[in-house]
């Protein structure tokens, strides 16, 4: 065989054999750092759940039903609520200004009279109002659904869908909590100490993120039950599991609320459930939203 046939033999060979260049499908939990803040995210396969709850769970709300079998591309999701810290270097990169801010106040629970009201001056720093200081490593709150959404887009990520946040919350073995099916008080940050009796949870309103690591999920994604309630991209549809696709759902096309997921630190046990869904408006402020972030596998 000549010089010229064995160019041509090569070549044909390279066609029919693919270049090994792909690199390897990372575990389950695996992790890697996002460059822009620093954040941990975690690994979720490619792969079904089951979302939603089952008729008769216990705790169960109807707008959690039907349970259905949910097809999820792989992703990367952040392991903690995005913090203070971190909104500040956003803010400092970009210039950025919270609604709070612009309007000049926020929701913030007022201690004397066990309520939530309108707080002047009022924001992400300074979330119970002036004289308050949000602390670096506790999660950003008083952060509107734009504020979050914002904030992903410059990490080069985004909101996770509600079937995102979900799957990252319970796996695939139709968990209630992230850690098992019975509930325990000393795995979450929420709410014991406002509705009675002896704060177990050693907080009374957000704790540093990652502060139970008991409370993990599958994957390692950390506090994905309490703490704050969490912004996920989703319209709100109370009755959207009933037609929702099988494959990557994105939620309804239309709706004036958006949906947050994971309870936080006022809210009863009942909100701990993964499969639990609040609505809102995606401009509320208020000092118990947060968010966490997003990224498909291929970034």
């Amino acid at each position: 065989m000549n010089g010229r046939s064995w160019a041509m033999a090569a070549a044909l060979l390279a066609l029919a054999v693919p270049a090994m260049t792909d690199e390897p499908v990372p575990a389950a939990g695996a992790t890697r750092v996002r460059a822009a803040d620093g954040m941990v995210m975690v690994y979720v396969p490619a792969g079904e759940f089951s979302m939603g709850s089952a008729a008769g769970e216990r705790g169960s709300q109807s707008n959690e039903k039907p349970q259905h079998v949910v097809y999820l591309d792989a992703y990367w999701v952040d392991r903690t609520e995005v913090t203070t810290a971190q909104f500040r270097r956003f803010v400092q990169a970009t210039g950025y200004v919270t609604a709070a801010e612009r309007q000049g106040w926020a929701y913030a629970w007022v201690e004397s009279a066990k309520s939530w009201q309108e707080v002047r001056g009022a924001d992400w720093r300074h979330p119970f109002g002036p004289g308050s200081e949000a602390r670096d490593d506790h999660p950003v709150v008083q952060v509107s659904w734009t504020d979050a959404a914002a904030y992903c887009a410059w990490a080069g990520a985004a909101l996770p869908t509600e079937a995102q946040w979900e799957k990252a919350a319970r796996g695939t073995d139709g968990r209630l909590y992230p850690w098992g099916n019975e509930f325990d008080g000393t795995r979450v940050n929420y709410g014991d100490s406002v509705y009675g009796g002896d704060s177990i949870d050693g907080f009374r309103f957000t704790a540093p993120v990652g502060s139970y690591p008991q409370g993990a999920s599958p994957y390692g994604a950390l506090d994905m039950a309490g703490n704050v309630w969490e912004w996920t991209a989703d319209r709100y549809g109370a009755g959207y599991y009933a037609s929702s696709p099988q494959r990557n759902p994105a939620g309804p096309e239309r709706g004036g609320s958006r949906v947050l997921r994971g309870g936080s630190w006022n809210h009863e046990s009942s909100g701990m459930r993964s499969a639990y869904r609040l609505e809102a408006p995606g401009t509320t402020l208020v000092d118990n939203f947060g968010f966490r972030c997003v990224a498909p596998a291929g970034d």
